[in-house]
């Protein structure tokens, strides 16, 4: 098939001129040669809902309208309903709650792995549940998700919700990870008493 032909590169570039005629991309900086690395495209995962709160561990978070937690990935402001970007694995983790208080939403992917916060034995993650879930024609819910741990041990005492396409993932783009606004999460121990103050 031509398709198996065509370098990764020429598929995707492919597959957004499909889905929207402005949609361009960036390539990897070890892609060579692509002139698609020139046209400057803003590739992103983006959560499309708020956090609901007050937020309690062992309690599902949901979003505000009390439904799941979806996300999407978008070129600028138009959400990427075809071609291998639409059917990514992604997954949702919890990061520290001051990370990127000035950076405006530009980070490196090194700067957001190393803020991912690890569970108080250092090797399990703080969230639990159905932490991935596959796009869908760009977008997805995600499952039953909720914190094992308050934020209250944390510089911050607050956590932040971001999500990112999983490792192993091949994209042939930079895909920025997104990001929640952040939220002090609570012990269930003391939601009555919350709810009385």
């Amino acid at each position: 098939m031509l398709i198996q032909k065509m370098s990764i590169e020429q598929h995707i570039a492919m597959s957004l001129s499909q889905c929207h005629s402005c949609f361009c991309f960036r390539s990897e900086p070890y892609q060579e040669g692509a002139t698609l690395s020139e046209q400057n495209a803003n590739i992103r995962l983006r959560f499309l809902d708020g956090l609901k709160t007050p937020v309690y561990t062992d309690k599902n978070i949901t979003s505000e309208s009390d439904a799941a937690i979806r996300i999407g990935i978008f070129n600028g402001d138009n959400m990427i309903k075809e071609g291998l970007l639409s059917k990514l694995k992604i997954e949702i983790l919890v990061l520290h709650g001051d990370f990127c208080n000035d950076c405006q939403g530009n980070w490196t992917g090194e700067e957001f792995n190393s803020q991912i916060v690890q569970g108080r034995d250092g090797h399990r993650f703080v969230l639990g549940g159905d932490c991935s879930v596959w796009l869908n024609n760009g977008e997805a819910s995600f499952g039953r998700i909720r914190f094992k741990e308050g934020s209250s041990r944390t510089r911050s005492r607050k956590f932040v919700v971001g999500a990112r396409v999983c490792m192993g993932e091949k994209t042939g783009v930079r895909v920025q990870e997104a990001v929640m606004k952040p939220v002090t999460v609570l012990d269930r121990r003391n939601e009555g008493t919350n709810r009385t103050l």
